[in-house]
């Protein structure tokens, strides 16, 4: 038995396999238009199969529309994950992927009188954009009027971006400071206190995703009383 056929393009197809939404921060809104391009003379109509739409999460406008001939449509996509969304929709973990937050969304249209289907999906990270401070109570204990009592105060960036940290409106007995290589080897070499000079200004600063920074606070009291207040 001969069996011929002749391989043709479909009428309706997707301009890229994967969208590539590289890091989303959680609760932020990131959009990505999907592009569909229509290879007849003639208008088709086309409808969004999967992802069916997540309130408030995950949206596609429009779902239905329609492809005049020799043009293209956008399908806006709006996405804005929640702290959990990968733990509630598992289907949409990408698996091809070591790392936390890999996501995979498959995006299927169908159109009308086309057999096979428009196939492509959006993928990215799903990151947070958390900044941790240890110890979270810094006590300098007592210290003599005219003089300075300091303390080692630990910045850790839990995201897998790079954050920008800065301690804004410092009261005037307060200042942080970098610390040099060479103090922070003391300190860990001997677990005790280290000379402090040769640090520059610490007040902003960067942190490398998944990194630790520390920062001398330095306590300088202009009058003899107690002293309580929030550092931010």
């Amino acid at each position: 038995v001969l069996v011929q056929g002749v391989c043709i393009d479909t009428p309706i197809y997707v301009e890229r396999d994967e969208y590539d939404m590289h890091l989303c921060l959680y609760e932020h809104t990131f959009r990505e238009n999907i592009t569909l391009h229509n290879r007849q003379s003639v208008a088709m109509k086309v409808q969004v199969e999967t992802p069916r739409q997540i309130e408030g999460e995950l949206t596609l406008n429009p779902a239905l529309a329609y492809i005049q001939g020799h043009k293209q449509h956008l399908i806006q996509m709006k996405f804005c994950p929640k702290q959990d969304f990968l733990e509630r929709h598992p289907e949409y973990r990408d698996r091809r992927r070591a790392e936390p937050g890999a996501f995979c969304i498959p995006v299927r249209v169908v159109g009308a009188d086309q057999v096979l289907p428009i196939c492509t999906a959006l993928v990215g990270t799903l990151t947070t954009n958390e900044v941790s401070f240890e110890p979270s109570v810094l006590n300098f204990g007592q210290c003599l009027v005219g003089s300075s009592v300091a303390t080692t105060l630990k910045i850790t960036n839990h995201s897998s971006l790079p954050q920008r940290y800065a301690f804004v409106r410092l009261p005037a007995f307060l200042a942080v400071r970098d610390m040099t290589a060479e103090v922070l080897q003391e300190i860990d070499s001997e677990g005790g206190a280290a000379v402090l000079d040769g640090g520059g200004p610490g007040a902003i600063g960067d942190i490398m995703p998944m990194q630790s920074r520390r920062v001398s606070v330095i306590f300088s009291p202009e009058t003899a009383t107690e002293v309580n207040c929030k550092v931010a």
